[in-house]
């Protein structure tokens, strides 16, 4: 999640953009899915073009918080 942050302040989106994207992937996080969020959030056609700047920049949008405890999630592919 830090890692994330930091690569989307660095972006060179606007500061609305930046804080909406760090917004989402929090919410993400928290709420384990990606497009069933808070009725805050906007509708799912806006939260896949969110997804889709997140990928311009290389950020994953489902990331892991260092207080869950571990680095990365194994993919059951390999």
């Amino acid at each position: 999640m830090e890692k994330a942050i930091e690569i989307i302040n660095s972006s060179e989106y606007k500061p609305t953009m930046k804080a909406k994207l760090i917004d989402y992937i929090v919410e993400v996080s928290k709420a384990k899915r990606m497009y069933k969020m808070s009725p805050n959030h906007p509708n799912s056609q806006t939260l896949k073009r969110y997804v889709d700047r997140l990928v311009a920049i290389n950020v994953n949008p489902v990331t892991i918080d260092k207080k869950w405890g571990f680095e990365h999630i194994e993919t059951p592919m390999y």
